[in-house]
This record gives C-alpha cells, structure tokens and sequence, in this order.
C-alpha cells in the first residue's frame, strides 16, 4: 500500500520516486497517485509540512532546537497573542512563528451578515488562511541558549528580518509574544 501524509486541511499527499538524470533517486510528494509510489519513507527522510500546508520529502535534518523550547514558543504565542492562528516552525537553528495573515474576524462577521456564519463555514475559512512569518528566534549560542529575536519587517521595499535583540527564549517570548495579531507588532522595533 502506498505511503501517504494527511495535512491539516485533509488533502492526501503520496510520496513518489523518480530517477534524475545522473541516475540518483529524487522523492518528492504529490496529490496524484500517478508514477512510481512508494510503500515506506526512505532511510533519513521524512514527511514535511510548512507553515501553509505543502507536504514535502526531505532528509532529516540535524536537531538544533530542544522539543521544549518549541513547546514554549508554542504556549507563550497561543496564551499572548492576539490571533489563535498561529503556527510555530523550526528550520535548523530558528524558531519561525507564524500567523494567519487573513482577517477571520471580518470575514466571519460578512459570513454572519448574510446568514452563513456556522461551523462548517468556519472551518472552510481557516482551511483557506495563509499564514505570513511574523517572528524568529535564532538560536545563537547552543551551550548557553541564547537567541536573537527578530520581527518580519513588512515596510514594502524591505521584506525582511529586523533584529531586535538577544537573550534566553523565555525572556524574549515574555517581551514580543503579546505583539503578534496586536496593531503594537508594526512598532515593535526594539
């Protein structure tokens, strides 16, 4: 039976292998159940989904970030921030926070409005939520925990990472995690 991953939306991805042209194995995943699909996850891959809810096959990666700290990271931005969508990542030594980039709150209050506001609506709304980087945590020092804090910069001619500042994770998420889905994000600078 053919290998396969569920998304958090419900699609099903199959994992297929192809042959390039130097003759090596290249896996990949796809929606179809066409070409050559495979019963088992190769020996030091494994299924990824991003933060938008693609399913890749990579090889696993090197573990940098402690399962708590993604824990923390997790619990801090769901207890503080503004937005319940939010959606933490890690990719080698940072920790990317994620949050919905769609306004849920205007777009159910339109479903109200004309007499669509119910569950399943609901949950049609957040299968379609693009979810933007908000905040990393960059671990900077792996003996003493030290991280670098930075926030997206959504100025138009500058996407991307602005540093904020360094120190442990737990202090940082004290500081920054009340920001997220708060119009205060746009002006936190330092």
């Amino acid at each position: 039976m053919p290998i396969q991953h569920v998304n958090r939306k419900g699609a099903v991805y199959y994992l297929h292998e192809d042959i390039t042209t130097t003759g090596k194995p290249r896996y990949f995943t796809s929606t179809k159940k066409d070409g050559k699909l495979l019963d088992a996850v190769p020996d030091g891959f494994e299924f990824y989904e991003d933060p938008n809810a693609q399913v890749f096959c990579r090889k696993i990666l090197p573990k940098h970030i402690a399962d708590q700290e993604v824990k923390m990271v997790k619990a801090m931005m769901l207890r503080n921030a503004k937005t319940p969508y939010v959606i933490v990542d890690v990719r080698k030594k940072d920790i990317i926070v994620y949050a919905a980039s769609n306004d849920m709150k205007e777009r159910m209050a339109i479903m109200d409005r004309i007499g669509r506001a119910d569950e399943a609506m609901l949950r049609f709304l957040e299968e379609c939520l693009h979810y933007s980087p908000m905040f990393k945590f960059a671990l900077v020092n792996e003996k003493s925990r030290e991280f670098f804090a930075y926030r997206w910069c959504l100025l138009g001619s500058i996407d991307d990472w602005y540093l904020l500042e360094s120190g442990s994770l737990a202090t940082l998420l004290k500081k920054y995690a009340r920001h997220l889905g708060a119009e205060s994000f746009f002006f936190v600078l330092e």
